[in-house]
């Protein structure tokens, strides 16, 4: 993925992994299930450098997704292409943005060694301004950055493994 820090404010990483772990109607989580092929979805990026990242997609597979991987694999893939070809999700963003208002109106900010850790890790990567904020608050959305990550997850960018008892080969 291109670096996501830059894009902090518009919060485009986190509307990519909240649009890939919708457990909703539609959803890849949905299609999943509904083919018998998992059970769960989790994703979250990493930051690996200050010049690119990873996104970091697991599935919880059920018996039949782990004998049809490809299958996992091709769905996965065509969800992100239904994503490519979608309007950006304005609606979902601004709920998003509501969640995130709400939680750093309310959330636990920590106290003692545990504020001080966090604080200065964000003063590490994020200007020191917004420092505080820039794990939880949301700005206004930017279309061309949640492309441009949308545009970089391609079968021929993917490391795929599967861990699973018994499990001696993966394709």
């Amino acid at each position: 993925l291109p670096a996501t820090r830059p894009m902090f404010a518009s919060r485009s990483d986190r509307l990519l992994v909240e649009l890939l772990e919708h457990a909703g109607p539609g959803g890849l989580l949905q299609r999943l299930k509904s083919a018998g092929l998992a059970n769960a979805v989790d994703a979250d990026t990493w930051e690996r450098t200050p010049g690119y990242g990873s996104l970091l997609l697991t599935v919880d597979l059920t018996e039949a997704g782990q004998r049809q991987v490809h299958e996992v694999l091709r769905l996965t893939f065509a969800w992100i292409e239904f994503l490519r070809r979608s309007p950006f999700p304005r609606a979902f963003f601004d709920d998003r943005a509501r969640i995130g208002a709400l939680q750093e109106t309310y959330a636990n900010r920590d106290e003692g060694f545990a504020l001080v850790q966090r604080l200065a890790q964000q003063a590490l990567y994020y200007p020191l301004a917004v420092a505080e904020r820039a794990g939880s608050a949301w700005g206004a959305p930017d279309e061309a950055a949640y492309r441009r990550l949308l545009f970089a997850l391609t079968p021929d960018n993917l490391l795929a493994m599967m861990a699973a008892h018994g499990i001696t080969s993966f394709f």
